[in-house]
């Protein structure tokens, strides 16, 4: 009887932790070829422009948590933009989700 107990306990615990160990294993890696720079703070990635053009990214996204405030766009989006262009990278510019007036947003973009 102990036997059989013992063996469905070794059975549990390993369906337990195969269970469970699944999503460390199938997490998806991010892409080496993407870099993110969120346009609330643009100034530090000036200052690493040689490094980011010796990387050859094929895009830089710009926008972020801080970016969701629509004077942000106005403010500093086209020097991002050129930024990442100069680098030899493609910009993906996040727009504000907030922008729930449809002037605004045409505006920004």
């Amino acid at each position: 009887m102990k036997m059989v107990k013992f063996t469905k306990f070794k059975t549990l615990i390993f369906l337990s932790l195969s269970i469970f160990s699944i999503p460390i294993f199938s997490q998806t890696k991010i892409s080496p070829y993407l870099f993110g720079q969120n346009a609330w703070a643009p100034g530090p990635i000036f200052k690493v422009e040689d490094q980011i053009k010796a990387v050859h990214y094929q895009a830089i996204r710009i926008g972020g948590n801080g970016y969701e405030n629509e004077h942000l766009i106005f403010k500093d989006a086209v020097k991002l933009i050129d930024f990442a262009r100069s680098v030899g990278a493609e910009p993906i510019l996040q727009t504000p989700r907030q922008l729930k007036d449809n002037n605004k947003a045409y505006q920004a973009i």
